[in-house]
């Protein structure tokens, strides 16, 4: 069937190490898949034994002045769309890699599925995941968790998990169809191989 496809936009005229000055927004039919910088995808879509870690992050709270926020209304108002694929633009710093998740788990449309956040490297799987339990002021493996080669932070309570393309790859062959999967979120879609 046909699947919409819509890209939120977050363009800037000037990027600073304190502040991004958001010029436009926009949300847009997109024909063909994002290969810029700073874009990330998000389309429709076993558990280890749980030893919750204490995030490094402990007392974080979300940074409300993030320019991703800007875009959190029209970025829920595309995803009720069925099937949604959504592309989200914007610089580097507006918050897209630890904002969207949580935009998305705090929505309400996805019940206790959960949301998997693929990252294209280990570490960063591992430290966005401690970040967003933190500012979720929760302790990693509860609500918030990773799954890499090796490591495993999640639990039954998990709605948000990081993970690389080998953990996805290993779950879309035990589970093609994704039942229990919410949405997939691909971050940092540029440095995917082609």
């Amino acid at each position: 069937g046909y699947v919409s496809r819509r890209t939120v936009s977050l363009q800037h005229q000037e990027l600073t190490k304190s502040r991004i000055d958001a010029e436009k927004m926009t949300i847009h039919d997109q024909g063909s898949s994002p290969t810029w910088p700073g874009s990330l995808l998000l389309a429709p879509p076993r558990e280890t034994r749980h030893r919750p870690t204490p995030s490094p992050h402990p007392r974080m709270s979300r940074d409300r002045s993030l320019p991703i926020f800007e875009l959190e209304s029209d970025f829920l108002a595309a995803l009720r769309d069925e099937q949604a694929r959504i592309v989200v633009e914007a610089p580097t710093g507006s918050g897209k890699s630890t904002q969207i998740p949580q935009f998305l788990a705090d929505s309400g449309l996805f019940g206790d599925r959960e949301i998997y956040v693929l990252q294209p490297r280990r570490l960063a799987a591992r430290l966005l995941a401690h970040r967003v339990a933190g500012e979720r002021k929760g302790r990693l493996g509860d609500e918030v968790g990773y799954q890499v080669r090796f490591e495993c932070e999640v639990s039954a309570k998990t709605r948000i998990r990081f993970v690389t393309e080998g953990i996805l790859i290993r779950k879309l062959i035990e589970q093609p169809d994704l039942r229990d999967v919410a949405a997939v979120v691909l971050d940092e879609f540029h440095e995917r191989d082609r």
